[in-house]
């Protein structure tokens, strides 16, 4: 069996409960939840459903196994259901994935598929996630090229005092900085604060009598593979874990609280947690996978 993802960027975030609202969906979504849609009836999606839409709150999409005929007609229709998406996704913003189970087969992940002896809804809701995430990160790395361009071009005719600049563009460049600030994805996870991060995570577990299995800090989120005590509840753990790393990371880098979009909360409100079972292995690899995917974009950057 074979799942085929394509994922594409919106121009902005997605109000997922307005969305829900005006498609007679009578349930709320959190933040991090993504709404699963059947690309045909606009209705919550089945769990046999083969073709499916995941819709994500920072503007990512991600279609499960539709073909591009598809792919147009939901992508025409939902713009009826949400005044932010009127224009089509940035389809330069593209990504595709495919996942292979195969029972017998060794476990893989690349970056362009991944293989898995056993199917597991878990793996499709990863894979979703990851791939909506990196093609919003291209749109906003975008964004951040061209106020930065434009920037470089204001300074340099300061410098020169040959600025001539119609308020109309000052205010449209100013809108263009304000607007990439407060919708930007934080990428804050580098260097020492990563370390600090790291350490305080493994701490914690540590005093709560749990064992960390794999843990992976990526630039704007956190992998984590834990053991926890039956007498441990998960919510306590994440709980601590938020709270007391905020508190450490806002001490020892008191620029962080600089950032007033932030409202001096390190993390963000929820968090993602599933159980391991038999495939508690290949959730180790996809774990360690990432880290090794974050290190050669780190190389090929310095290499540019």
């Amino acid at each position: 069996m074979n799942y085929q993802f394509t994922a594409f960027a919106f121009a902005g975030e997605v109000d997922l409960n307005r969305v829900a609202a005006r498609l007679s969906i009578p349930r709320k979504f959190r933040w991090e939840e993504p709404m699963k849609l059947n690309p045909v009836t606009f209705s919550l999606a089945a769990c046999d459903d083969a073709e499916r839409v995941y819709l994500y709150y920072f503007g990512g999409i991600v279609f499960l196994n539709c073909s591009g005929e598809i792919i147009a007609r939901f992508l025409d229709g939902i713009v009826r259901f949400a005044e932010n998406l009127k224009s089509h996704p940035q389809l330069h913003f593209r990504e595709e994935y495919r996942l292979e189970i195969e029972a017998g087969r060794e476990a893989a992940i690349t970056n362009d598929y991944a293989v898995m002896p056993n199917d597991n809804q878990a793996f499709i809701d990863i894979i979703c996630f990851v791939i909506a995430k990196s093609v919003a990160l291209e749109r906003i790395e975008e964004r951040v090229d061209t106020v930065f361009d434009e920037v470089e071009v204001l300074i340099a005719n300061l410098g020169r005092g040959t600025l001539e600049l119609p308020d109309r563009d000052m205010a449209r460049l100013a809108s263009s900085i304000l607007s990439f600030k407060f919708t930007s994805i934080a990428h804050i996870l580098h260097g020492a604060v990563k370390e600090a991060a790291e350490s305080g995570i493994r701490a914690i577990c540590g005093y709560a009598g749990c064992e960390v299995v794999e843990l992976n800090v990526q630039p704007d989120h956190v992998h984590l593979v834990v053991l926890i005590p039956p007498k441990l509840a998960i919510s306590d753990l994440l709980g601590r874990l938020k709270g007391q790393t905020s508190m450490k990371l806002f001490q020892q880098f008191r620029h962080l609280k600089k950032k007033p979009y932030w409202g001096n909360h390190f993390w963000a409100k929820g968090y993602c947690v599933d159980s391991v079972g038999l495939d508690a292995d290949m959730i180790r690899k996809y774990v360690r996978y990432q880290e090794k995917k974050e290190q050669q974009i780190e190389q090929l950057q310095l290499g540019e």
